[in-house]
């Protein structure tokens, strides 16, 4: 499955131009392997499977290539958890937020108010003053 979709996606009338003439070190090379995985649109790893595959690198080398990526901390990937205080904040802007609640603690404004102007369940108003520094 793996070999028909680098052969369907990464045909080697399309990678033979581009990597013709270019030693291992070369097609190697991070920047290299970058703009030529974004041109045949496909990750830098499916390229570098390619590049095995066609006989332009050897399998040390492709191993060496791929110890060296997981050596590289990454990111997680998925969404990161916007919690409902920080939504809130975030909508709001912390100058205006900051404001209600201060008023709120102050007992200026009711949390009825409080719920109507930051959109909140009033469950949150305490969570939402601790995380802009208010108490």
């Amino acid at each position: 499955c793996d070999k028909f979709a680098t052969e369907f996606l990464m045909p080697r009338r399309l990678v033979d131009p581009l990597a013709e003439g270019l030693n291992a070190d070369a097609l190697l090379d991070n920047d290299y392997l970058r703009a030529t995985a974004e041109t045949l649109k496909c990750s830098m790893y499916a390229l570098l499977i390619r590049l095995k595959e066609l006989g332009y690198i050897d399998q040390s080398q492709f191993n060496s290539k791929k110890n060296e990526w997981a050596k590289i901390p990454h990111r997680k990937s998925g969404f990161a958890l916007t919690t409902r205080v920080q939504k809130t904040i975030k909508e709001n802007g912390s100058p205006f937020t900051e404001a209600v609640v201060r008023a709120y603690n102050s007992n200026k404004i009711t949390a009825d108010d409080v719920s109507y102007m930051l959109d909140i369940n009033q469950s949150y108003i305490n969570e939402v003053g601790e995380k802009i520094g208010v108490t």
